[in-house]
């Protein structure tokens, strides 16, 4: 039986939800050779294999078995099909905090011999924050369409992924409006 560990953290659930809105086919794969089911989002260019956790710990170990076993994936489909850029997007929920973890993370991105790493860490399971991370990966819209950044709500977000309780952030949120540092225009 294939491990199902990347596809049931709820930041791929989000990532998903991204991706169909932008219209990429989204499917699961099954990588027998890496012993695991992956969740793909593919368009006419490219196909993204999703990997998730909470931690770096937690998908560090399955990077390696996920490139090869993608990039056979990809190599054993027709020959006459679609020519792909092709990724493993680690989305990290906690932020890297060692330097080895940061080495690590680096080390993997800058390995591209098969497949395409792409390491994103402090990302909370919220469809504005992965959306955000998967960028690179959607279609560029206009100022006109994108939504106005509230930069405190970002703010509060950011001390929420890094372990500050809700209420602890919103009252350091509020105390630096009221400094009269920043003004908050309707």
């Amino acid at each position: 039986m294939l491990d199902q560990f990347a596809t049931d953290h709820p930041l791929v659930d989000v990532a998903q939800q991204v991706f169909t809105v932008e219209d990429f086919i989204v499917r699961r794969l099954e990588l027998p050779e890496a012993g695991q089911v992956v969740v793909a989002a593919e368009d006419d260019y490219s196909l993204a294999a999703i990997l998730a956790g909470d931690d770096w710990s937690s998908v560090s170990e399955r990077i390696s078995p996920l490139d090869v076993a993608l990039s056979n994936w990809v190599a054993a489909q027709s020959p006459s099909a679609k020519k792909w850029d092709i990724y493993l997007v680690c989305l990290v929920q906690h932020h890297l905090s060692q330097a080895r973890e940061f080495a690590e993370a680096e080390r993997y991105e800058l390995d591209t011999r098969r497949v395409r790493k792409y390491v994103r860490d402090g990302i909370v399971p919220d469809e504005a924050d992965v959306r955000r991370a998967l960028a690179p990966f959607l279609p560029l819209r206009s100022a006109s369409e994108s939504a106005v950044l509230d930069p405190l709500a970002l703010l509060e977000r950011k001390l929420r992924a890094r372990g500050v309780d809700a209420a602890t952030a919103r009252i350091g949120i509020e105390t630096f409006v009221a400094t009269g540092k920043v003004s908050i225009s309707p």
